[in-house]
């Protein structure tokens, strides 16, 4: 969990003070406070679910290191065929047997939030493709 949260530290809000006379035009180019709250919000959702998905994952990986296959082979070595076949096993108790098919697959690993956009990057990822028309395509 060190890692996720070194890889996806939470954003700080750092609030400049200074006088800018192009101040609606120099906003557009910062993430707001809101942003940053918001995303840092997410960011705690993404680090309980990563836990989770650790857990779930350790267990998995356990469950599957302790486990042994047991594939059984009948062969019949007779002259006629073997029309009704029973084939007794007994495990002592103690054993979970599981069958193959019913075996659990681990959860998906979450994935994070996207960090905050200006509104400059925003507009960045518009596509105007479908603006455009059909004589541009």
């Amino acid at each position: 969990m060190a890692e996720i949260k070194e890889e996806y530290p939470h954003m700080i809000i750092e609030e400049k003070k200074t006088y800018n006379p192009f101040a609606t035009l120099a906003s557009l180019s910062l993430i707001t406070k809101d942003q940053v709250e918001q995303y840092n919000s997410q960011l705690d959702l993404f680090y309980s679910r990563y836990s989770a998905y650790l857990n779930s994952f350790y267990d998995f990986e356990l469950k599957n290191n302790l486990s042994i296959k047991i594939q059984l082979f009948l062969t019949n070595n007779g002259n006629t065929p073997a029309e009704d076949v029973d084939v007794y096993c007994h495990f002592p108790d103690g054993f979970n047997i599981i069958d193959e098919d019913d075996n659990e697959d681990p959860l998906d690993e979450p994935v994070p939030p996207s960090t905050p956009k200006t509104f400059f990057e925003n507009i960045g990822n518009i596509n105007i493709r479908p603006f455009m028309p059909n004589m541009y395509l």
